[in-house]
């Protein structure tokens, strides 16, 4: 597989992780765990993937949604390079 750089120009909140954001304008944001912190983002994922699991189970209908959150612009872009 491919390595590549991804450039991250946002900071903001997933769940209770602190995350930088790539590509926000899309449908599908890049989200990366600041600090070193990707044990968060495992329990955040785990959390709100079981909140949304309940919540289709008793409303099919229900457009679930992650909860990110934007707090700023990064002064400088962070470039991270994923193998």
């Amino acid at each position: 597989m491919a390595s590549f750089d991804q450039v991250y120009t946002h900071k903001g909140w997933f769940g209770i992780c602190p995350v930088w954001l790539a590509d926000i304008d899309t449908d599908c944001p890049a989200v990366w765990p600041r600090y070193g912190l990707q044990f968060l983002l495992g329990a955040s994922e785990l959390l709100y993937g079981g909140m949304i699991w309940l919540l289709t189970a008793m409303n099919p209908d229900a457009e679930p949604l992650f909860p990110i959150v934007i707090t700023g612009e990064l002064r400088r872009p962070k470039v991270i390079r994923h193998d």
